[in-house]
């Protein structure tokens, strides 16, 4: 994933340093300097663009164990002490895939039994990666493979090996003991989310004319993605209004259509369907459009100013060509 060549800029070289930080501010950095223009090592800078954009905002946590049911109980253990996203791989492969996409795995826990690669192996890849360089590790075993797990992590930097965790309460301690370790770097969600939203925001600027290194497939879904964060909602649906293909388009009378958001959201995704309607047209399926009738004659139970909503995503279904602003006194 390296950018290989003495000659590459040390700005650039930055973009690959496992201190997230200094990760983050150099990709910033070279993208405030570049200005729209080419520069050398553009595909990798964007490539850590759309990671720093890929934040939930939640506590994240990898289990890899090629045993189901010892990692559903891990992770019935980690959603138990607060991680509200778990994710389960049985493969060292399968781990090395997925662990580096996203920023929101503040632990990784891994069976001393995992193989395809075997533990060693596994482990000096994850380290190999700037993104995982200072995440902790935990490699659990039974009495048999502790000795294995030992001898494993010794060279691993920011890797503790532990027995089994036998309950919740036993987890947390051992998660707290690695996330003590000098060289685990640790961030924070809100920071995160900061950074997260800083990334969208390139998104927006870029939408249009992405630079190498991204495309407009990969923004639209990253912004439908981020749909589901509520500190990114907003420049999402902006994004998703500059778009203005049918996936974007769908995205944004979902969201306009969603019980769940409030009527101020809901508002403002109703005036980016709007502004992607004159921009390119309805672009939305027929069943799609049907669906949106659907809801229109079932909500005559609804709020005034929801029934509202749902009547002009109508209204610029069919005269896309005279839609009217959106008019309306948004309710929190």
């Amino acid at each position: 994933m390296g950018l290989l060549g003495r000659d590459v800029p040390p700005l650039i070289r930055a973009v690959q340093s496992p201190d997230p930080e200094l990760r983050f501010v150099a990709t910033d950095t070279v993208l405030k300097l570049a200005a729209g223009g080419t520069f050398r090592g553009a595909s990798y800078v964007m490539k850590e663009l759309a990671y720093f954009a890929a934040s939930e905002g939640k506590a994240g946590a990898l289990v890899a164990d090629p045993v189901l049911s010892h990692a559903n109980q891990i992770a019935s253990y980690l959603k138990e002490i607060g991680y509200s996203r778990v994710d389960i791989v049985s493969e060292g492969g399968s781990l090395l895939e997925t662990a580096p996409r996203t920023p929101d795995y503040e632990i990784i826990l891994v069976s001393a039994g995992i193989q395809r690669p075997p533990l060693n192996l596994t482990l000096q890849r994850l380290r190999a990666e700037p993104r995982l360089a200072g995440v902790p590790v935990l490699v659990y075993a039974d009495p048999d493979w502790l000795p294995l797990a030992d001898a494993t992590v010794r060279s691993i930097p920011s890797a503790l090996s532990v027995a089994v965790p036998s309950d919740p309460q036993d987890l947390a301690g051992l998660i707290a003991r690695a996330k003590m370790v000098p060289t685990v770097r640790s961030v924070s969600i809100d920071q995160r989310l900061e950074w997260a939203r800083a990334a969208m925001a390139w998104f927006l600027v870029f939408v249009e004319h992405p630079p190498e290194g991204i495309s407009r497939m990969e923004i639209e879904s990253a912004a439908i993605s981020a749909l589901e964060v509520p500190q990114l909602q907003e420049l999402s649906l902006e994004i998703l209004g500059q778009l203005a293909t049918p996936k974007s388009q769908s995205a944004l009378v979902e969201a306009v259509s969603r019980n769940d958001w409030p009527i101020a959201l809901r508002v403002k995704a109703l005036g980016a369907f709007r502004k992607a309607v004159e921009k390119r047209g309805v672009q939305l399926t027929t069943q799609q459009i049907l669906q949106q009738y659907e809801r229109y004659n079932q909500s005559t139970q609804s709020p005034p100013e929801v029934r509202k909503i749902l009547g002009l995503i109508l209204d610029y279904i069919e005269a896309p060509t005279q839609v009217q602003a959106v008019g309306i006194q948004a309710k929190e």
